[in-house]
C-alpha cells in the first residue's frame, strides 16, 4: 500500500466514526443513548396508552357529559382510530414475517414510518449507507401524509399484495363469538 491508499483508508474510517458520533447525538433519539426502539414497540406502547385511557370510566363519563353539553361528539373517532391502529399493528407484524419484494417492502417501510413518526424531516444518510438511504427515500416519498392515512394506505398496500393476509385472525375472532 502506498501513502495515498493509507490516507484514504484513514479518512474513510474517520468519516465513519464522525457519522456514528453524530448519529448517536441525534436529539430525536434521546440523550445520547444508542438504544433502538423498534416500530412495533412504538405501536404496542400506543396501544397500551389507549387501553389505560379506556380503563378510567369515571373520567370518561365526566368528559362525555362536558362534551355533550358543548355539542361535541367524537366517540366514534376514538373507536375508529384504535381499531385502525390494531389492524395496522397486525399488518406490520404480518409484513415483517413474510418475504415481500424489496420495492414493496420499501414502500411499506415509508408508510410505516409516516404512520408512526410523521413526515420525514431528517437529513439524507451518507451515500455509503445504501440501505439507510433507500429507506430514507421511501419515507421521504410518502410526503406530508397524516398518520391515519399512512396506516390506511399501509393496510391497503399489503391487502393488494396478499389479499387474505388477515383472514386467519378474522376467523379466530369470529370463532370466539
Amino acid at each position: 500500500m502506498d501513502a495515498v491508499e493509507i490516507l484514504l483508508l484513514v479518512l474513510v474510517g474517520l468519516s465513519a466514526l464522525v457519522f456514528l458520533i453524530l448519529d448517536d447525538l441525534d436529539p430525536r433519539r434521546g440523550s445520547g443513548e444508542s438504544s433502538k426502539q423498534s416500530d412495533s414497540d412504538i405501536v404496542i406502547a400506543k396501544k397500551e396508552e389507549s387501553v389505560g385511557a379506556e380503563g378510567d370510566a369515571e373520567n370518561r363519563l365526566e368528559s362525555e357529559d362536558n362534551c355533550s353539553e358543548r355539542g361535541i361528539s367524537d366517540d366514534w373517532e376514538g373507536v375508529e382510530r384504535s381499531e385502525l391502529e390494531k389492524i395496522f399493528g397486525e399488518a406490520m407484524v404480518y409484513a415483517e414475517s413474510e418475504s415481500i419484494a424489496e420495492d414493496v417492502r420499501l414502500q411499506l417501510y415509508g408508510l410505516q414510518k409516516a404512520a408512526l413518526q410523521g413526515p420525514c424531516h431528517g437529513s439524507q444518510p451518507m451515500a455509503l449507507h445504501l440501505s439507510a438511504r433507500s429507506k430514507w427515500k421511501a419515507w421521504q416519498k410518502v410526503g406530508d401524509m397524516s398518520e391515519e392515512i399512512a396506516m390506511e394506505k399501509y393496510i391497503a398496500t399489503l391487502s393488494e399484495l396478499i389479499p387474505d393476509w388477515n383472514k386467519g385472525e378474522r376467523t379466530e375472532a369470529e370463532s370466539r363469538l
